[in-house]
């Protein structure tokens, strides 16, 4: 879920009442690019380094074994290899590096 925030500061506070804790701070710079029918997503993520994130939407469940592998092939032509793949989030990534999450 994404929705926009006119104040940050009432939004913390708000989850400071409710006893939520600040865990990480994931700080990143994205740049978005369109391509066909993909969204190619660049982050330079603080302590983390550079990713890179190749997205196209379906609106049919029976396309998204095919739209996987449109996205996997887009990826070999950007020069990506399927090795590289990362399922952990920034947060998890952060976590682990600071010795707070183990693999």
């Amino acid at each position: 879920m994404s929705v926009t925030v006119n104040d940050l500061e009432s939004l913390l506070e708000i989850l400071r009442k409710l006893d939520f804790r600040e865990v990480a701070k994931v700080v990143k710079r994205r740049d978005i690019y369109n391509y066909e029918n993909f969204t190619i997503y660049v982050d330079s993520v603080e302590e983390l380094g550079s990713f890179v994130e190749v997205e196209t939407m379906v609106n049919d469940k029976e396309l998204i074994d095919k739209a996987t592998e449109e996205v996997l092939q887009l990826g070999n032509k950007l020069g990506l290899r399927r090795d590289w793949i990362e399922r952990k989030t920034y947060l998890e990534l952060m976590l682990e590096r600071q010795g707070l999450n183990k693999p």
